[in-house]
């Protein structure tokens, strides 16, 4: 069962669509409004592209700096789209223009659920929205993706449409379901998906079986007893463990988050990456859970239950049965203890508990992971200095953070940043 990792970025990025030359890329309008913007773009009869950015969003600098600028790409934008950019969280160093956009701003999130950064959606003259894509960091790729919003026939738009009017081929559904996906329509991709592997004849095929770890999301799902009775091939196919996560999140989403939480919700954000909300529920009982999980699915029993607990844990902020359930993750994982796994735990400890008394257990967390990978990974070796410098080993804690930064390249300006921290004799 994956659980998203919290990445935190201790930089300042500005803002970088205004920052952008805009003589070769891509030329952003200056509308302070959203109502401004329509009518530019049903006067000129273009669709609107919309790339909705925050200034914390590091995937929406890299596009900005990186995709954005290329001629190629303005070429194709400029000619054929209405092009704004809008910055869609609140800083104290916002101009006016900026401050110009806050009610439409919110409107924008609201009408259309956009939640996560960077957006790219593209609107018809009449303002209504026909199609969205993902940030992709090959200009050619951005482009050809972008494309498909100029024609019906490829408009997600276009196509709930001719569903809602009855299509059903397999062709189409499977498009059907491939778009709604890269619209992030999540809620109507394992609809689609169902749909398509209904007619299929043979379900382990490997574009079924990519279709099937992408959409499956229940036990009722078609593609369920694929993920358990066909393990081993998905895992051939799709990566080692895959099978297994999905159904022990499955699993975890069904029989265990509802008592947890109370009329908790699962936001998504993009494809594996999601968070668990609502009100923590104070009166539930570890065993009867236990009890039922063993009864109804034994193989995932004592996995579902312990990543349930480092969940909740981490949730209520006890980091004596944080600890304490991560300890057992690592007896009962033995030396097969998942590296990625175990350094978000340590750095989980690091960035969210004010408790001293616990980094050291995290410190060693780190350390077995630092023994076990096969390679030195910056970032783990970044995790450790910084859990060295929390329990007073300033000395070492600065000699692994110059180690992460030479793995990085001889430049990482964060773990810069966090050495010169730890040097400064205040």
């Amino acid at each position: 069962m994956k659980f998203p990792i919290i990445t935190v970025f201790f930089i300042v990025i500005i803002n970088l669509q205004n920052a952008v030359s805009q003589q070769s890329g891509i030329n952003f309008e200056k509308a302070t409004s959203w109502t401004k913007i329509k009518e530019k773009s049903k006067k000129e009869n273009k669709i609107i592209f919309l790339d909705a950015y925050t200034t914390w969003c590091i995937p929406c600098k890299e596009m900005a700096v990186n995709v954005f600028t290329k001629k190629d790409v303005g070429d194709f934008f400029n000619e054929n789209f209405i092009n704004i950019a809008v910055q869609f969280d609140k800083t104290k160093k916002d101009n006016n223009n900026t401050k110009s956009w806050y009610n439409d701003i919110e409107y924008l999130k609201k009408t259309y659920k956009i939640n996560s950064y960077p957006s790219y959606l593209f609107f018809n003259t009449k303002g209504e929205l026909v199609h969205s894509i993902s940030a992709n960091f090959n200009p050619k790729q951005f482009i050809s993706d972008a494309e498909k919003a100029l024609k019906p026939a490829t408009q997600y738009a276009t196509l709930k449409r001719l569903f809602e009017n009855g299509r059903r081929d397999t062709s189409f559904l499977s498009s059907l379901a491939t778009s709604a996906q890269a619209n992030k329509d999540y809620a109507n991709v394992a609809i689609y998906s169902n749909l398509y592997l209904a007619r299929q004849e043979n379900l382990l095929t490997p574009k079924n079986i990519k279709l099937i770890t992408r959409s499956t999301s229940k036990t009722t799902d078609i593609g369920y007893p694929v993920l358990v009775k066909n393990a081993d091939l998905v895992d051939t196919l799709m990566g080692r463990g895959t099978a297994g996560e999905l159904v022990k999140t499955i699993v975890f989403e069904e029989e265990v988050f509802p008592l947890l939480k109370k009329n908790g919700i699962k936001k998504i954000f993009g494809i594996g990456f999601y968070e668990y909300q609502g009100e923590n529920n104070k009166n539930f009982d570890w065993n009867a859970i236990d009890i039922n999980l063993k009864t109804k699915y034994p193989q995932y029993a004592s996995e579902v239950l312990n990543e349930s607990k480092i969940m909740y844990y981490q949730w209520e902020r006890d980091w004596k049965g944080y600890t304490e359930a991560v300890n057992d993750y690592i007896k009962m994982s033995g030396k097969g203890f998942e590296l990625g796994r175990l350094d978000t735990y340590a750095r989980t400890v690091l960035l969210f508990c004010d408790d001293p008394s616990y980094f050291p257990v995290a410190l060693d967390w780190s350390k077995k992971v630092l023994e076990a990978q096969d390679s030195e990974k910056p970032w783990f070796i970044n995790t450790y200095s910084n859990l060295l410098f929390k329990v007073g080993k300033k000395q070492e804690a600065i000699q692994s953070m110059e180690k992460a930064i030479r793995l990085s390249g001889s430049s990482n300006p964060q773990y810069e940043k966090e050495l010169k921290q730890m040097k400064s004799p205040n």
